[in-house]
């Protein structure tokens, strides 16, 4: 087969362009018939079907569906699309990309699923609910980079998976302490009079025997 697409794109490049022309007019032609058909049988349709559908007779989709038709039109096309289910797309191309599409035409590259039953259109999306527990672990996130700053430290948020990561990045700012966040989203609905934060504390859950206990300001 590589040797046919080689030997097509080196006639395709000839300086005569007849051949080009030609060729691909008449690979249109058996692409559309071909697909008309193919698209027909995978919905299960006969012609006479099909010719209902389009308001048509059963001797016209026998007409179209020949691979030496050529006179179909746009109008036609449309009404198939609309009874297949599908969308009509219509675009100039470059002669360098008939090879491919010769080397790879084949039956199941022709089908074509409903809209209704088009996969890409049934992508799970993300509901509001699913983002909760993401807006938790910012609200966290954004708490303990706070809490830094009110000691003095500068933290990067790269390489966090969890809030998980991030109790042990506070835990780890200085040796032998960690930051209690709930007691600094404590601290912060404080009045202004309030003394300043600890300096140090403990995380409930994450104590390791050796800790210091929390200091004072």
């Amino acid at each position: 087969m590589a040797g046919i697409t080689e030997a097509l794109r080196c006639d395709l490049s000839a300086p005569s362009p007849e051949f080009a022309e030609g060729y691909a007019e008449s690979f249109l032609n058996t692409y559309i018939a071909a697909q008309i058909k193919t698209i027909r049988q995978q919905r299960k349709m006969t012609q006479g079907d099909l010719a209902a559908a389009l308001g048509t007779t059963q001797t016209v989709i026998s007409r179209i569906e020949n691979v030496n038709y050529a006179g179909w039109n746009i109008g036609t096309l449309k009404k198939l699309a609309r009874a297949f289910d599908v969308r009509l797309q219509v675009s100039f191309e470059e002669y360098g990309t008939l090879p491919e599409e010769v080397e790879t035409f084949s039956r199941e590259r022709l089908m074509r699923a409903k809209r209704t039953d088009d996969p890409r259109l049934k992508e799970k999306t993300v509901a509001t609910s699913d983002l909760a527990p993401l807006h938790q672990y910012m609200g966290v996130l954004n708490s303990g980079l706070e809490a830094l700053a009110v000691y003095g430290k500068s933290f990067s948020t790269s390489g966090l998976n969890d809030s998980n990561d991030l109790f042990r990045a506070l835990a780890s700012v200085e040796e032998n302490s960690v930051i209690d966040i709930g007691q600094y989203r404590a601290f912060k609905r404080q009045p202004k009079s309030q003394p300043k934060a600890p300096k140090r504390a403990e995380v409930s859950g994450l104590y390791r025997p050796g800790l210091q206990e929390a200091h004072s300001a």
